[in-house]
């Protein structure tokens, strides 16, 4: 994850938004896919741009997610209940040939972690990947997925612990 805006599937969400002084928060490239995440004080987007036919597509219907003025300070720990439902889940794939939902597809994690936490690890049936950390807590982490299931998330914290789905393991 970077915040580099660099990459042109950046430019692309960024001109397929409405310009209401939004700014690329995070970057994160993962084989075909490029997790990009807009935001400003009162909405997130995140966009899942994929590389099809030698280019990248932006999808053609973006939504983007209310941000709350203040939020609740990030726990200090994994161990605080709160950790993981800050998290949410954007997923986005092609339809099958048949035009059917596909069978498999790209899901972004982003959210705020606890103080703690060093290393989000995201593992679906069929991948998995770690992502570390922001300094102010976010992450942002793409993992290949069954439509419509959610990845498992484990956060390794800076002692070494592994938690998961909010519970040490």
């Amino acid at each position: 994850m970077t915040s580099d805006s660099s990459h042109p599937a950046a430019g692309m969400v960024l001109g397929a938004l409405p310009a209401e002084r939004l700014a690329t928060v995070a970057v994160c490239e993962r084989d075909e896919v490029v997790a990009v995440v807009v935001q400003n004080d009162s909405v997130r987007y995140v966009v899942l741009v994929e590389w099809r036919e030698k280019e990248w597509v932006v999808p053609s219907l973006i939504n983007g997610t209310g941000r709350p003025a203040t939020g609740p300070p990030r726990p200090a720990t994994t161990q605080d209940p709160v950790t993981l439902p800050e998290l949410t889940f954007t997923q986005s794939g092609w339809p099958a040939p048949d035009g059917d939902r596909p069978e498999f597809a790209w899901c972004a994690v982003t959210g705020g972690v606890a103080r703690d936490a060093r290393e989000v690890v995201l593992t679906s049936e069929v991948d998995e990947v770690c992502t570390a950390v922001r300094s102010d807590g976010f992450v942002l982490g793409v993992v290949k997925a069954r439509w419509h299931i959610r990845p498992e998330v484990a956060v390794r914290t800076s002692a070494g612990h592994l938690v998961v789905d909010g519970r040490p393991s």
